[in-house]
C-alpha cells in the first residue's frame, strides 16, 4: 500500500496534468499546424496561398490564446482582435505593448458592456467578418483564421468539433 508521501506526489502529478489539459494557450498550440501555405486545424486543411492569418480571441483566456496562435503560425499572422477583461496590472505593461499585432478591446465580464458592443462592431469589419472559424472548446474563447478550406468542410462543421 502506498504511503502518504507517494499519495501526495501522485495527487500533485494529477493536478499538474489537469491544469495543463485545461490551459487555453496550450489547447491553441495543439490545434493548428502550419506547413508552408497549408494550415490544418483539427483535420481540416486550408491553403492560405499568399494570404495572411487574422484572428479574434474572446474571453478571459483571450490573451494566452492569442499569444499561442501567434507562436504557432509565426510571421503568417498579420493582425488580430482581442476582446476580454483587462487584467491589471499586466506583467509587461499595457495590453498593446504585450501584443503589438493585436488590437485590444476591453469587454465586460461576466456581462457584456458598452465596450463589448464596440468590440463586436469591430469584429464585423474586414478582415474579420470573412474569417474562417477554428474549433474551440466550448468556452467563451475562439479563434478565427482567414483563408479558404482546402477540403469541402463547412465552417459550422469545424466549429462543432472539440479540441
Amino acid at each position: 500500500m502506498p504511503n502518504l508521501t507517494q499519495l501526495r506526489l501522485a495527487a500533485r502529478a494529477i493536478f499538474d496534468e489537469t491544469l495543463l489539459a485545461v490551459d487555453a494557450g496550450e489547447a491553441v498550440r495543439r490545434a493548428p499546424h502550419l506547413e508552408g501555405s497549408q494550415l490544418t486545424i483539427q483535420g481540416a486543411t486550408m491553403d492560405l496561398g499568399n494570404g495572411c492569418i487574422y484572428s479574434i480571441a474572446i474571453g478571459k483566456a483571450a490573451l494566452p490564446m492569442a499569444l499561442a496562435l501567434e507562436d504557432v503560425v509565426g510571421e503568417r499572422f498579420t493582425r488580430g482582435l482581442i476582446v476580454g477583461p483587462v487584467r491589471t496590472p499586466l506583467a509587461h505593461g499595457t495590453p498593446e505593448a504585450c501584443v503589438p499585432r493585436w488590437q485590444w478591446c476591453e469587454g465586460g465580464h461576466p456581462l457584456p458592456n458598452e465596450p463589448s458592443l464596440s468590440a463586436a462592431a469591430e469584429a464585423r469589419k474586414p478582415p474579420y467578418r470573412t474569417s474562417f472559424p477554428a474549433p474551440h472548446g466550448g468556452g467563451a474563447g475562439s479563434d478565427c483564421i482567414g483563408g479558404r478550406p482546402k477540403k469541402s468542410t463547412t465552417c459550422s462543421a469545424i466549429a462543432k468539433r472539440r479540441w
